[in-house]
């Protein structure tokens, strides 16, 4: 019942993508790009245009959420592992056992072409981070995978 009610306030609350869509955002009124993925790859490119380019890969949409909504200024991306059904036992009711991650490990993976200039915030905490030809600010976490590319930047990235 928790799950179908999430489900319902996500649908209310932004947009759902399903699995291997494009998507396009026009700029006007954006001045920031903000991307979060569980498990997968982040690629953003720069590019001379007035609109956000994101292709959507490697997505089962019963394991993983991947929600887009604009938020102020920002456009908010974010591909999140649903959480994964536990066995029921004696041991792990009373917390004996131990599982492991109760979030399941699927990934969805992003490919975005944005405008050079805009800023971008992208974190991802199992998958690599690649970035190429763009100028504004850049802010890049990476828990497990690694950050690669090329920055045209004229102030200094920032990486965690």
């Amino acid at each position: 019942m928790k799950i179908i009610a999430a489900c319902f306030l996500m649908i209310s609350a932004a947009g759902l993508a399903s699995a291997n869509e494009n998507m396009d955002f026009p700029t006007a009124g954006l001045k920031r790009l903000y991307a979060v993925t569980d498990t997968g790859a982040l690629r953003v490119s720069g590019a001379s245009k007035n609109s956000i380019t994101l292709e959507i890969s490697d997505n089962d949409p019963a394991k993983c959420v991947v929600t887009t909504k604009v938020e102020g200024d920002t456009l908010r991306l974010t591909a999140e592992n649903l959480p994964r059904k536990v066995k029921k036992t004696w041991g792990n009711l009373f917390g004996l056992i131990q599982h492991g991650s109760s979030r399941t490990n699927y990934k969805a993976s992003f490919t975005v072409t944005a405008p050079r200039a805009i800023p971008l915030e992208l974190h991802s905490s199992m998958g690599g981070v690649n970035v190429k030809g763009l100028t504004g600010d850049l802010k890049v976490e990476a828990g497990m995978g690694h950050v690669s590319g090329s920055v045209c930047a004229i102030q200094r990235p920032t990486f965690s």
